[in-house]
């Protein structure tokens, strides 16, 4: 599930719907039909946006936020936002004369929608599932098809820009596994996209793992994560690259987070992407 950096679930009850009732039947209604459902929320303001070690807003500021509907059950589905700012992607092609032009080959927009569903809950011996289905969409990118045609120099080939009707979203099953050993949470997770269009017909793969410890009497929750990511997704040029990241977080109110973090990958260094980074985030859950 995408979230800010702390989720408090709120829950919701027929009798909050019956506020014009009489007070003995809200009572009874409160009493007799809880709702299976919860609803939680949660907003962030984040110095930078880095997914997985790379970065999203080309190393400003983003707005995000998401809600989730959890059924008790343990199915659930969720949607989650963030503002972002990947810059004109160019390319270089030959203009027919030998020169090279610099044209613009799209971006993935000002906008990241996350839209997902799965189920999340105890499976045996204090160890706990997550499985889902994760769908990305890029509402205003934009991306160009590049044709080949004869005539440059040496009878080589030029490229002349063609639709922009390339998609730019894309599907990813996730599984989590996670469990408590006395102070510390640890998990550990696998996320696959098959062969896409938006990912040039390959598939990619992220294998990631974390744990996270509270400070005792504190309110301060320290943080660590490392992923590795093979495939279509690869920043790195090489097919594949490692990220990681070492954090805190401090809980100002029960609902109120602010979070410091390092993060950088192994990735050939470019700035405000894939360069190592120090991100603060405000969070707020409901």
């Amino acid at each position: 599930m995408r979230t800010s950096i702390i989720a408090l679930v709120g829950r919701t009850t027929l009798a909050a719907l019956l506020v014009t009732a009489t007070p003995s039947f809200a009572q009874e209604a409160e009493e007799e039909t809880t709702s299976e459902f919860t609803v939680s929320g949660n907003a962030t303001v984040a110095s930078d946006y880095r997914f997985r070690g790379v970065s999203f807003s080309d190393g400003d500021i983003a707005i995000q936020g998401g809600i989730d509907i959890n059924h008790s059950s343990g199915f659930y589905v969720g949607v989650w936002g963030s503002s972002q700012d990947e810059g004109q992607n160019t390319i270089g092609v030959d203009d027919g004369t030998g020169a090279i032009t610099n044209i613009d080959s799209g971006d993935l927009g000002n906008v990241e929608i996350d839209i997902y569903g799965g189920w999340s809950g105890e499976v045996g011996g204090g160890l706990n599932l997550d499985v889902g289905l994760l769908y990305f969409y890029f509402p205003d990118a934009t991306q160009s098809v590049f044709n080949t045609a004869p005539g440059g120099v040496g009878g080589a080939p030029i490229l002349i820009p063609g639709a922009t009707d390339t998609p730019s979203d894309f599907f990813e099953p996730y599984v989590t596994l996670s469990k408590t050993f006395g102070p510390l949470e640890a998990n550990v997770g696998v996320n696959y996209a098959w062969s896409q269009s938006a990912l040039s017909d390959n598939d990619s793969i992220y294998i990631h793992g974390g744990i996270s410890t509270g400070i005792p009497t504190t309110p301060i929750t320290l943080n660590a994560n490392i992923g590795y990511t093979d495939g279509s997704l690869d920043v790195s040029g090489s097919g594949s690259y490692v990220d990681w990241l070492i954090g805190a977080e401090y809980a100002v109110t029960s609902n109120l987070t602010f979070g410091v973090a390092y993060t950088d990958t192994d990735a050939p260094s470019i700035n405000d992407s894939t360069d190592s980074a120090i991100v603060f985030t405000l969070g707020v859950s409901f």
